[in-house]
């Protein structure tokens, strides 16, 4: 366990060449010394006032910010095949899980070969504090799952009747 860094599962399957590589998209990099092959992608936001910090959170599965981070990764989507592991202390806000355009989101579901989610409900908890305590895991596992059901629905649609 001490030789595990930033989302260790990733870590730990790169250790022992189940992948290949992880991407991670994430808002804040607490890594130090991890494997190279985990490529931990995060851009700062510009000010630290609550109502700034709660515009980049909103953000967080807009398609122009995904394209942005993908972007800055250097790569224009994820290679197949792909885990999504979606964590939920990526969300801070209500509007966070509600985005206006989903248009990535929605491709990264529908590509993923598998879609995990890890709760973190301590960690939403901690980090939620500033925001709106009121949303919790549930909250956010419940809107990130009806999302996610509402893209595979409608792309199982798509190709029966495409």
């Amino acid at each position: 366990m001490k030789i595990l860094r930033h989302d260790e599962h990733f870590d730990y399957a790169l250790k022992c060449g189940i992948i290949q590589d992880a991407l991670l998209l994430t808002h804040e990099d607490f890594s130090i010394d991890h494997d190279r092959r985990l490529r931990i992608i995060h851009e700062d936001p510009e000010e630290h006032s609550i109502e700034a910090l709660r515009s980049y959170y909103g953000k967080a599965l807009e398609s122009n910010y995904l394209k942005h981070l993908f972007d800055l990764a250097g790569v224009p989507g994820m290679k197949k095949p792909f885990i999504l592991d979606i964590d939920l202390d990526y969300f801070k806000t209500a509007h966070s899980v509600e985005p206006e355009d989903s248009a990535v989101f929605d491709s990264l579901i529908r590509n993923a070969s598998a879609i995990t989610i890890s709760r973190e409900t301590d960690w939403v908890r901690l980090l939620n504090m500033d925001f709106d305590r009121t949303l919790n895991s549930d909250f956010f596992q419940n809107r990130v799952l009806g999302h996610i059901q509402r893209v595979l629905t409608e792309h199982s649609a798509d190709c029966v009747h495409g």
